[in-house]
């Protein structure tokens, strides 16, 4: 069968991770490719472009609860998940998205529930409004309630990923 790729938007958030567990559920048995999408504004600075490392800005960004849920994820989809990686935009543009979606080869794209996401905690900005405008299929998913006082860590760690286990 055939590798399907994804895009998701990400925050780098554990909450944000939820969103490749509906995708899991929602594209049925064919393997995943998932594309975690994060989007961040580029220093005008000569030095900062020169010494600009996508993989250095992802290490940084990501929490050591976001990797340890890439991980369990993968771990507990093994026959679903083909690849799951983060990439990174630097433009707000709605011509360099088209772009960008062409040359990764995108088939779908998982849209969250407008809020979901908090972009300005992870040095970025929000991709929301770029994804319907690129010509892929887009599938925007509900948001199920929040217990009220969940925060990163543990707790929201447990519910994003134990729950719907039978």
């Amino acid at each position: 069968m055939e590798t399907k790729k994804i895009l998701i938007p990400t925050d780098f958030s554990v909450k944000s991770l939820e969103l490749v567990r509906k995708a899991i559920v929602e594209t049925g048995d064919q393997p995943l490719e998932v594309v975690l999408l994060h989007g961040t504004i580029l220093s005008n600075s000569i030095t900062d472009l020169l010494f600009f490392s996508k993989t250095r800005l992802v290490r940084e960004l990501q929490s050591k609860e976001f990797v340890e849920a890439c991980t369990v994820l993968k771990n507990k989809y093994p026959a679903k998940i083909h690849s799951l990686y983060v990439e990174v935009i630097t433009s707000s543009s709605s011509a360099y998205f088209r772009n960008f979606v062409d040359a990764t080869q995108i088939s779908e794209i998982f849209v969250p529930p407008h809020g979901l996401l908090n972009f300005k905690g992870a040095k970025g900005f929000d991709t929301l409004p770029l994804l319907s405008k690129c010509g892929v299929p887009c599938f925007y998913l509900d948001q199920e309630k929040q217990t009220e006082g969940e925060t990163v860590g543990k707790k929201q760690f447990a519910n994003v990923f134990l729950s719907g286990l039978k």
